[in-house]
């Protein structure tokens, strides 16, 4: 996601920029139909200062007069409203709907404008529902993935190892070395286009 005005919400209550996230703060999760705060596990790959090509949502919903926007790659997976499955952000169209946040309910975000821009910087959060709302959106921390729950169930052995083995609170800027070698088995096996 980019994070150049991108903001999770963490649980004092701050918006905080994703760009100053660190492990272990607790941020806002969608998890099993209800919002709750889960720690962040690790930021798989961070980068803040090459310019990406992100897409750019517009999210509106007229009962509550709320506008909220998010920079997201098109292939990162994101929410629509009413599905169980994130889609890859390059599927939404103008009249979908996303899953917006407000007053800790999910209600409908009627998606009102598209852009393509570019922005400075991303990061890759990892929590341990797989899920984060970023400016009030909600959104799968996955991306490349076609299906958001067998890419939770093959990170499971990583979080694992995060949450009973590694403590370090450094974020790394390059590809984290578990994603590092799925994507690699991935492409050169095929799986990539399964998952």
């Amino acid at each position: 996601m980019g994070i150049g005005r991108s903001t999770v919400r963490t649980r004092d209550g701050k918006d905080i920029s994703l760009s100053n996230i660190q492990i272990g703060q607790e941020v806002l999760v969608f998890y099993r139909n209800k919002l709750i705060f889960q720690p962040i596990y690790d930021i798989i790959h961070r980068e803040n200062t090459k310019f990406y090509t992100f897409i750019h949502l517009t999210v509106f919903n007229h009962y509550e007069n709320l506008t909220h926007s998010i920079e997201i790659s098109s292939k990162h997976l994101i929410y629509k409203y009413g599905l169980l499955d994130p889609v890859f952000a390059s599927q939404i169209q103008i009249g979908d709907y996303l899953q917006l946040v407000n007053q800790f309910k999910i209600i409908p975000g009627k998606v009102i404008q598209i852009d393509e821009i570019i922005s400075q910087g991303y990061s890759a959060p990892l929590t341990p529902s797989g899920t984060i709302v970023v400016n009030n959106i909600v959104s799968s921390n996955y991306a490349e993935a076609r299906n958001h729950h067998l890419a939770h169930l093959v990170m499971q052995p990583y979080r694992w190892w995060r949450n009973i083995f590694e403590s370090k609170k450094t974020i790394q800027t390059d590809l984290n070395w578990y994603i590092s070698i799925l994507y690699y088995f991935a492409n050169k096996t095929g799986f990539l286009n399964i998952l």
